[in-house]
């Protein structure tokens, strides 16, 4: 990012009184470790750059963080950083938090690389290296070097300068129906002499072009209509140990049948919010955005007479998040309000950690701290309208479903055949990344990110 770049990047979180908070799950730089309390440089989010104050959370201390050479050190002299979860504003500018703990305590320097606010996604193909360990991937969007194109030939001349920046790039576009597109295509290359040698990215670019064959009217379709976001793609392989003991991991906690802890990669964090969890949400926004008072009990008294025992029982027990997305889709689809299927893996905000020892151009990810809930659609230009549909969609279907519901002697049923009125769409800040991204603040709360 340019210096120029980075000052308006400032400029604009000093205007934003919410995007400039200090709040949520934070990477901090210790540069003091206090009886009751660790002082640091926050290194993620819109923050970046504060200094803050935070009190202890969780089981280790001051004496677990100084201990020389212990397994929780943090090593201030070079570098050493801890993730911070639910950061909140507390008294006399000390900041509480929910939990606290070492994320890279010993940086190895000139090898370990803190990647703060890196939008990416996992990928597990189910594909094994010779030792037969899982080949695990976590690609990142370079969000700065994002072009949008509206013609073949500014599409190409996009891929080929990704391809030459990064290697990669995903295509991002969304259809006559509102779909979101979103594709990855790759430099590569072949070995030579015993070196890898990456092909010509002009010449990848135009082959890649020359590859959509009689295709290519869809994607000039797309591209007349609302066009493609092209942004460059590094690719960071899992560190084979790491993804090693992933796979333990989720395996031993599926036999127990709870939630696997893990503290590296952790795939679950890549999981987009259930129905329910929206739902949820939609029902607890407060101010402008806040639904009738009395939409959450019309709701639940029709799922009560829609749900079979054991439906009403997991609702009376769990609410909302309880249910599957299955069953909520076939309620909301009994009222008359068809929901629209989203991607149940996503694109998640995380600061990363990266394992680069000497003669690798790139490293391994080794660990990563989610920040933000993930969204099935990443903050590029080509899909504001599907992401914008996709955070207000379930405040538009409780207005709709009870628009269009009677419940009468136990069940719930429709007016009339007739559509139940289309609500109104509110319009979002303009800074849409952080607005989009706020809005499911409170479901972070049920992401647990367990370390």
């Amino acid at each position: 990012m340019s210096d120029l770049q980075k000052l308006f990047a400032s400029s604009r979180r000093k205007m934003s009184g919410a995007s400039s908070t200090v709040r949520g799950n934070l990477v901090l730089k210790a540069k003091e470790f206090k009886a009751d309390t660790v002082v640091g440089e926050v290194v993620s989010g819109p923050a970046a750059g504060t200094e803050i104050e935070v009190k202890y959370s969780g089981t280790l201390g001051q004496k677990d963080y100084t201990k020389k050479r212990g397994k929780s050190e943090v090593n201030i002299e070079n570098g050493g950083t801890l993730r911070i979860e639910g950061v909140s504003e507390g008294k006399e500018g000390v900041y509480d938090s929910r939990w606290m703990i070492t994320f890279n305590g010993s940086p190895k320097v000139g090898q370990h690389n803190v990647i703060p606010d890196a939008v990416c996604n996992y990928v597990d193909n189910g594909r094994r290296d010779n030792e037969d360990r899982p080949k695990l991937k976590v690609n990142q969007l370079i969000m700065d070097a994002e072009k949008h194109v509206t013609s073949v030939e500014d599409l190409q001349s996009a891929i080929e300068a990704g391809f030459a920046a990064e290697g990669a790039v995903t295509l991002f576009g969304q259809d006559d129906e509102g779909n979101v597109i979103q594709a990855p295509f790759f430099r590569s290359g072949s070995m030579v002499d015993g070196n890898w040698v990456a092909n010509d990215a002009a010449e990848r670019a135009a082959e890649t072009i020359e590859s959509f064959g009689d295709g290519i009217a869809q994607v000039e379709a797309v591209l007349k209509k609302g066009g493609f976001s092209v942004v460059p793609t590094r690719g960071y392989s899992v560190g084979p140990t790491t993804a090693e003991n992933i796979e333990r991991l989720i395996e031993e906690a599926s036999e127990k049948g709870v939630r696997a802890r893990i503290s590296t990669i952790d795939p679950q964090n890549w999981v987009c919010p259930t129905i329910g969890m929206r739902l949820q949400r939609a029902l607890s926004l407060t101010g402008d955005a806040a639904l009738p008072a009395d939409t959450g009990a019309k709701l639940a008294e029709a799922f009560k007479s829609y749900g079979d025992k054991a439906e009403a029982a997991t609702f009376e027990s769990k609410g909302w998040r309880g249910l599957s997305d299955d069953t909520l889709t076939k309620f909301f689809a009994s009222v008359g309000v068809t929901l629209r299927q989203h991607p149940s893996t996503g694109w998640s905000t995380q600061t990363l950690l990266e394992d680069r020892m000497d003669g690798m151009d790139r490293g391994f990810a080794v660990k990563g701290f989610q920040q933000m809930p993930t969204a099935p659609y990443p903050a590029v230009e080509a899909c504001a309208d599907a992401r914008n549909a996709y955070y207000t969609e379930m405040t538009e279907a409780c207005e709709a479903a009870v628009a269009g519901l009677r419940v009468e002697a136990g069940a719930g049923k429709k007016v009339d055949e007739k559509s139940a009125a289309e609500a109104p769409k509110d319009e979002l800040p303009a800074d849409e990344g952080d607005a989009l991204d706020d809005l499911l603040g409170d479901v972070s709360d049920d992401m647990q990110l367990d370390g």
